[in-house]
């Protein structure tokens, strides 16, 4: 289920050519939907085509255990904030217009049944708010940093990336894209590429105090003590680059290990704590056997 609502608008057929639909997509949109939605292309498309609520689509059917269900943003409206509620409900979409009160402005007010949805950065289970931080806010999606905490016996590690990752057709999502799309895609990437040259990957002057960089600031030793070991990467890791390090050195002294993670914030004049896991600001951290967002644990995975 998704709220389709405020900045995320419609596409007219003057800002963009109607894709034909794809029959290689999987899944389509319920035509229970709310008052300001169009369901377009057999299914494949849901356009708010008025104001910035009623938005609601549902899946046409229900979904499997661990089934993906993808969508991408096709516009953004400049005159609305906000952005995309999404997650799952138990209420059948044919049951929606029987409600009292029909189908409500927003996915928020669907209480009637179990309803788990993100919104910004929150999780809410009908309505209320369970947590706070649990992701990047989907309003404010920004450039993200590499961040790694020599912590423990990890003391020097060196950057060993050099590629981007090409996406196999298998996980690639279906495309509804026209051609013309397509070309001015390609020629946007390809005016990005001398911008972005992985050879030159080097960490910030700006660390943990007890870190030494070197040979061109591709390695950084942490020199003291076992934590105040922070470095992050000087450039923005653009879209499905693998960044690579290597562990070069080991102390038989320190028990833990290597935290490594993204920040979305400007890394130049960030005062680091002593530890990755004290960022309370747009990170996320793994560590150890579990996974952090602004330093509180959202995932705890079994250790092998």
């Amino acid at each position: 289920m998704i709220d389709n609502s405020l900045s995320v608008s419609h596409v007219t057929d003057k800002s963009f050519p109607t894709p034909s639909p794809v029959p290689s997509v999987s899944h389509r949109f319920h035509s229970v939907c709310g008052k300001n939605i169009s369901v377009l292309c057999d299914g494949t498309r849901a356009e708010r085509c008025a104001g910035y609520s009623d938005g609601i689509v549902f899946s046409s059917s229900e979904l499997l255990a661990n089934e993906v269900f993808e969508v991408r943003i096709e516009c953004l409206d400049p005159h609305w904030s906000g952005s995309c509620h999404v997650g799952v409900t138990s209420l059948p979409p044919h049951d929606a217009p029987f409600l009292a009160g029909g189908l409500p402005s927003h996915a928020l007010d669907l209480c009637s049944q179990v309803t788990w949805l993100v919104s910004g950065s929150e999780v809410t289970r009908n309505g209320q708010r369970l947590r706070e931080n649990y992701c990047s806010n989907l309003e404010r999606i920004r450039a993200v940093y590499a961040v790694l905490d020599l912590h423990g016996s990890v003391t020097a590690v060196s950057t060993v990336s050099s590629s981007v990752l090409e996406e196999c057709d298998v996980t690639k999502p279906p495309s509804v894209t026209s051609e013309s799309e397509e070309e001015e895609e390609a020629e946007q990437a390809v005016d990005l590429q001398p911008h972005f040259q992985p050879q030159t990957l080097h960490f910030m002057d700006n660390h943990g105090k007890n870190i030494l960089l070197l040979h061109g600031n591709r390695t950084a030793t942490r020199v003291s003590s076992y934590n105040q070991g922070i470095v992050v990467l000087a450039q923005p890791l653009p879209r499905l680059f693998l960044f690579q390090v290597r562990i070069d050195q080991l102390s038989p002294r320190w028990t833990s290990s290597l935290s490594l993670g993204v920040i979305g914030v400007s890394p130049e004049r960030l005062n680091f704590p002593a530890t990755a896991a004290a960022i309370k600001r747009s990170s996320w951290i793994f560590q150890r056997s579990a996974v952090l967002c602004n330093g509180a644990k959202v995932i705890s995975l079994r250790s092998s």
